[in-house]
């Protein structure tokens, strides 16, 4: 099961990708540490979210990635959002990348409700010599399905 999630999801990373040609980076930063950063969530089918980001550091970083993701669920119908799991470099330590100048990362998989939305927080890190630049990404909503 975890291997057709991985594949569907990055199915529909490639799918992302490709179809925004250069403008897949939408949030693009003046930044000593970020040149650029992405994060989306997918529904995936059987109600599983999938949760992928991408951070481009302005050379080879000490360390880059994703220092937290915290998901949040909302019923249809609804404007509440509730947290529903918190992904964290404890239990997660794959989240950052080291000496790198770019990391990608989709090893975040959620089983939700299908016909709930979700969005997700996810704090961007790239940090060289001692200091680093941190940034709160909002992803893009997904139903799922």
């Amino acid at each position: 099961m975890k291997n057709t999630r991985r594949t569907v999801c990055i199915a529909l990373i490639l799918v992302f990708a490709l179809g925004m040609g250069t403008t897949a980076s939408a949030a693009l930063t003046a930044s000593q540490h970020l040149a650029s950063y992405e994060a989306q969530v997918w529904g995936i089918g059987s109600g599983d979210i999938c949760i992928w980001y991408d951070v481009v550091g302005t050379g080879t970083m000490d360390q880059i990635g994703a220092t937290e993701i915290v998901l949040q669920q909302k019923v249809a119908g609804s404007t509440v959002w509730a947290n529903v799991k918190t992904f964290d470099l404890v239990s997660y330590p794959n989240m950052l990348g080291t000496n790198r100048m770019a990391y990608t990362h989709t090893e975040y998989y959620y089983s939700g409700i299908a016909g709930y939305s979700y969005r997700a927080y996810v704090m961007i890190y790239a940090g060289k010599g001692g200091s680093g630049s941190y940034r709160q990404f909002t992803t893009n909503v997904a139903v799922a399905t």
